[in-house]
C-alpha cells in the first residue's frame, strides 16, 4: 500500500464508522435461554418390546401418557396457569412443611406452593419407576420435577414425619415458577432415612426410568418413599 492510499482507507473506515453510529446498530452476544422443564421424556427399562402402556404420577394419576413399544414417553408438564388452576387441589402449601418437622429449621417463601413428581406408575404394573442409575448400601440417588407457583426458596435440615415416612430432610432449594428438575439423595443406611435435596439442572432430556429397587417387604409397604413431602396437602 502507498502512501496515497493510507490516508483514503483511513477517511473510508472512519466514514463507515459514521454510519453504523448514526444508524445506531450494535452488536450485541445472544441471551442464553433459561431452560426449564415442560416434559417429562424418558424411557421405561426393562420393556418387553411390542407392548404398550399408560405411565403417571401416582399422586396426580390424571396427568398421564402413553409408553410406547420401544418404551418411551413424553409427559407433557401443564404450565402455571393450568397447574393453579386445574391442578389446585395437588398443590401443598410450603408453610405446612414446618408443621412436619422437628427438631431442626424449615424456611419457605410466603405463598409458595409446590407439587412433586418424583416417581412414576405404570398402570397395571409395580412397584413405581426412579431415574435412578445405581443402588449401593442403602443409598439411591435420583431426580424429581418440582412445580412451584411463584419464584421461591425452601430450606429444611429437620426431622420430618409424614404419614408414616419418618427421616431427616436436608433441602436447599432455589425454585422458579413453572417446574423445576432437583435432585435427591435418600440414604436408608440407619434406622432412619435421610434425604438431601437440592436444585439440580434445567432440562428436558429424556432419562431412563428404572424400578423401585428397594426390595424389604417393610420399605415397599411404602410407596410414596420417594417423595416423603409430596404426601402432605
Amino acid at each position: 500500500m502507498t502512501n496515497l492510499q493510507r490516508p483514503a482507507l483511513a477517511l473510508s473506515l472512519l466514514g463507515t464508522s459514521l454510519l453504523l453510529g448514526a444508524c445506531n446498530i450494535s452488536v450485541k452476544p445472544p441471551t442464553p435461554t433459561n431452560t426449564q422443564p415442560t416434559v417429562i421424556s424418558g424411557v421405561v427399562t426393562p420393556w418387553t418390546q411390542g407392548q404398550t402402556g399408560t405411565i403417571r404420577p401416582p399422586l396426580i394419576p390424571e396427568l398421564s401418557t402413553t409408553v410406547d413399544t420401544t418404551g418411551n414417553f413424553n409427559l407433557p408438564l401443564p404450565n402455571v396457569a393450568t397447574m393453579t388452576s386445574t391442578y389446585s387441589g395437588d398443590l401443598t402449601d410450603a408453610s405446612v412443611l414446618k408443621n412436619s418437622c422437628t427438631n431442626g429449621t424449615v424456611t419457605a417463601t410466603e405463598g409458595l406452593k409446590f407439587a412433586v413428581i418424583a416417581d412414576l406408575e405404570v398402570v397395571g404394573k409395580n412397584p413405581t419407576y426412579y431415574t435412578y442409575s445405581s443402588y449401593e448400601n442403602g443409598k439411591l440417588s435420583y431426580k424429581a420435577w418440582w412445580f412451584a407457583n411463584k419464584a421461591g426458596t425452601i430450606t429444611a435440615d429437620a426431622d420430618c414425619a409424614v404419614s408414616v415416612v419418618v427421616g431427616r430432610l436436608k433441602a436447599n432449594l432455589t425454585l422458579k415458577a413453572g417446574w423445576n428438575i432437583v435432585n435427591y439423595v435418600q440414604d436408608a443406611s440407619s434406622s432412619n432415612f435421610v434425604y438431601t435435596l437440592t436444585t439440580g439442572t434445567q432440562t428436558n432430556a429424556k432419562m431412563t426410568w428404572r424400578p423401585n429397587p428397594i426390595s424389604s417387604q417393610s420399605l415397599q409397604a411404602h410407596d410414596r418413599l420417594a417423595n416423603p413431602w409430596g404426601l402432605l396437602r
